[in-house]
């Protein structure tokens, strides 16, 4: 299967990054045999069209997506971090 994993590349709150966003998608990762090299760390000093574009362009340049796992925060209507709602 091939999944591309999303994070954050840095704490953003406390240690969101490092206290549960890291762990878990490591933990995702190995759980589903994802190599490293389908880790994309989405930087939170870019502006946010720059964040959307990085995400953009590892999916269509990679290969075939079965999956894609979001490790970031995520509210009903837009997942801030990535620039995105529901808009």
């Amino acid at each position: 299967m091939n999944i591309l994993i999303v994070t954050p590349n840095r704490n953003e709150k406390k240690s969101d990054f490092e206290g549960a966003f890291l762990p878990e998608a490591r933990a995702f990762a190995k759980q589903h045999g994802v190599p490293s090299t389908q880790h994309l760390q989405v930087d939170l000093d870019a502006a946010l069209s720059a964040r959307r574009t990085a995400l953009l362009s590892a999916i269509d340049t990679g290969p075939k997506l079965d999956a894609l796992a979001l490790f970031t925060h995520g509210l009903p209507k837009k997942l801030p971090q990535l620039g995105w709602t529901t808009s």
